[in-house]
């Protein structure tokens, strides 16, 4: 053998070693993101499944985003998930939040005329035959949740409806 072989073997040798570590690099951060996203899907399904378990009377009262018909042991609207970063720009460090069909001008009243498709509105909330402004926060029979995690990897949401028959 030459020097000229023993250098272009050791060349694509060296080239070879490279690509397999770049390779096991981008193979193990994609691994961290699916374990990631997979945590994010399992704390918004068991955080749907703690609100069925929830009192239905109350669920709304407890979850929504007014502290205003809070009973003193309320959990509120938002929720940490363990093996998640929050986002840099996440004022209270929660991962999770609980969303209902309400307007940010009346937190604590639940609207079935609002024109959102998230929730599937606007729908009969109470059941009663007509959809109105009226607050539903106290007479619903179906209650439309969305349930967002959202950390520093990425972001999972979950819809879901609530009904008492």
């Amino acid at each position: 053998m030459t020097l000229v072989d023993v250098l272009m073997a050791m060349s694509i040798l060296i080239v070879a070693v490279a690509l397999t570590s770049v390779s096991i690099t981008s193979s193990a951060r994609y691994a961290g993101g699916a374990r990631e996203k997979a945590i994010a899907y399992e704390a918004a399904e068991a955080m749907f499944a703690q609100l069925e378990a929830h009192g239905f009377a109350t669920v709304y009262a407890d979850y929504n985003a007014s502290t205003a018909d809070d009973a003193a042991d309320s959990p509120g609207p938002t929720f940490t998930v363990d093996g998640l970063d929050p986002r840099t720009d996440d004022a209270d460090g929660a991962v999770g939040a609980i969303l209902f069909p309400e307007t940010d001008a009346a937190p604590g009243t639940l609207r079935e005329d609002l024109n959102d498709a998230r929730f599937g509105l606007p729908a009969d909330l109470d059941l009663d035959g007509a959809i109105d402004a009226n607050d539903k926060s106290t007479s619903y029979r179906l209650l439309p949740v969305r349930i967002e995690v959202d950390w520093r990897g990425g972001r999972v949401v979950v819809d879901g409806m609530l009904s008492q028959w």
